[in-house]
């Protein structure tokens, strides 16, 4: 089974795309998700985004402070989260704001997210990268995961209209490479997505499908349509012993033509 992970999905979909531009009387259906086939976990209910009080407070003390009060806003919020990310462990995990701040870990989507939990606070305008570099490859048995890069750019309170990739930007990132750039924008409702099913892909690895299914399922919820999401179903119902389902998974993908490389490459292999 292979599929992306770790930091954004390597498709070029946007959000909710063919939903918003198929008129009405052929909107997409994907097929039916096979609840039965799984028990479904309690998740909490959580702002992926949030910070706790405390957290807050750690972070506006140093924003507010009268030392920094000369230096532009965005600026100071890259600053603290230069200084904050000194000692961070970036490993493979996808965690929340709040969690990656306790834990000072995560990986890149992980920084993303405390990052504009920062700049939340401020109300400065931010913007997702996904980043066009080499992947990552990873195998766990016979799982491999294929992981790319995502970042945040910050934009200067000066700016108040218009697109980001303009001087007046500062953006976070912590695996910047030559033969890396910013290729296009992320929604933050796909960020979410990707946050969903990173934990899908880490709950597939560690064995737990119920709790992949979950997760999928959340990830679903804000877009039924995304690739990654429909190959991680087609993934959790092959290895339930349901390939059938499987199959007309990667058939409506293939007839619609809702690209994944890792789904393209699951669907050959579970029609060989």
């Amino acid at each position: 089974a292979i599929f992306t992970s770790g930091c954004v999905s390597n498709v070029e979909h946007q959000l909710g795309k063919n939903a918003q531009s198929t008129p009405a009387a052929g909107l997409l259906t994907p097929p039916a998700i096979q609840y039965s086939l799984f028990e479904r976990q309690d998740l909490k209910a959580e702002d992926i985004f949030a910070l706790t009080p405390l957290q807050k407070s750690h972070f506006l003390s140093y924003f507010n402070a009268e030392e920094h009060a000369h230096t532009r806003a965005h600026v100071r919020v890259a600053n603290y989260i230069q200084e904050f990310s000194a000692n961070f462990s970036y490993q493979g995990k996808t965690l929340s704001a709040t969690d990656a701040f306790d834990q000072k870990t995560g990986n890149c989507l992980s920084l993303a997210i405390l990052s504009t939990a920062f700049i939340k606070e401020t109300g400065l305008r931010f913007q997702y990268n996904k980043v066009h570099s080499e992947p990552t490859y990873q195998r766990y048995d016979n799982i491999e995961l294929v992981s790319s890069h995502v970042n945040v750019t910050i934009l200067s309170a000066l700016n108040t209209t218009g697109a980001l990739w303009i001087s007046g930007s500062i953006t976070i990132d912590y695996f910047g490479g030559d033969n890396s750039f910013n290729s296009v924008v992320a929604s933050p409702e796909e960020v979410e997505v990707m946050f969903w099913n990173n934990l899908s892909s880490e709950a597939i690895i560690a064995g737990n499908l119920d709790l992949a299914f979950s997760y999928t399922l959340k990830a679903n919820s804000i877009d039924p349509l995304y690739p990654e999401t429909l190959n991680l179903f087609a993934i959790l119902y092959n290895r339930k012993g349901y390939s059938e389902y499987a199959y007309s998974v990667y058939d409506f993908m293939d007839k619609n033509e809702i690209v994944s490389f890792s789904a393209i490459d699951n669907f050959v292999s579970l029609l060989v």
